[in-house]
């Protein structure tokens, strides 16, 4: 399970990955359930080779867990983009996806309007589906968390973008989630029962260091890989940035940190 989240601290934003992402993944659930049966009744571990007939019946499916993927994206001097789940989305790279969003990105666009073209951007390669015509499974694997840092007035913004049901549309489509949301932990969905009650605590977060919330965040993914057990324990993966009135910028240690 890939594991991104976003702390905003006194002076500015932190932001957290673990690197692990999916090569490919299938397009709906009823892919994996085809491929399931043509596993052979003799041996789990082999499958029966499809026709060629039958395989093009299927869609990219996910293939490969990769360890060390690049989860963050710096998208302008004051924000960033963190997403996790499947490497590429309608046969496009994913990194190819965001550096498209980087192209169009300008400094000056506010958050709000950032967010919309993203999602426009990611409509051409998985548009919406009608709820008349939506099967159980037909979603990408992605979540984005975008962040935004004003310098000046020291105003921090996150937004979590996903593939969800849209109740004004009446379809399925990649959604902004953060409205009406005003909180200073931000995480992938898929994550609030481990999250359940930290975000009661905003006051406090409001006024850490960064200093503080790095250290906050690095014991959150500790206990996150801890539940996911020894067998993806790989602290070497977590990678560190933040926003502040610097911009944006990686961090490899606890030492990189500002003061403040």
């Amino acid at each position: 399970m890939t594991f991104i989240s976003s702390l905003i601290v006194k002076k500015g934003i932190i932001l957290v990955s673990d690197g692990f992402g999916f090569q490919n993944q299938f397009s709906s659930f009823g892919d994996q359930q085809n491929l399931a049966l043509l596993q052979s009744s003799n041996d789990s571990q082999q499958l029966k080779i499809p026709s060629d007939e039958s395989l093009k019946t299927f869609k990219p499916g996910r293939i490969k867990n990769l360890n060390g993927a690049k989860m963050t994206f710096q998208i302008t001097e004051f924000s960033s983009l963190q997403f996790k789940g499947v490497l590429s989305l309608g046969g496009q790279p994913l990194n190819n996806i965001i550096s498209q969003f980087i192209d169009k990105a300008q400094s000056n666009l506010s958050h709000i309007h950032a967010v919309q073209k993203f999602i426009d951007i990611l409509h051409q390669y998985y548009p919406p589906i009608k709820d008349a015509e939506y099967k159980d499974g037909d979603t990408p694997g992605l979540c984005f968390i975008y962040c935004h840092f004003e310098p000046i007035e020291n105003k921090k913004q996150v937004h979590i973008i996903q593939y969800l049901y849209d109740p004004r549309t009446e379809d399925y489509r990649f959604t902004d989630l953060s409205f009406p949301r005003d909180a200073p932990l931000y995480y992938s969905i898929g994550m609030q029962d481990l999250m359940h009650g930290i975000n009661d605590l905003h006051d406090y977060y409001d006024e850490l260091s960064f200093k503080q919330g790095y250290n906050f965040l690095e014991l959150m993914i500790k206990i996150v890989l801890t539940a996911r057990g020894p067998r993806d324990n790989d602290l070497n993966t977590i990678t560190y940035s933040i926003i502040d009135s610097k911009g944006f910028r990686s961090i490899s240690s606890e030492s990189d940190l500002p003061q403040y």
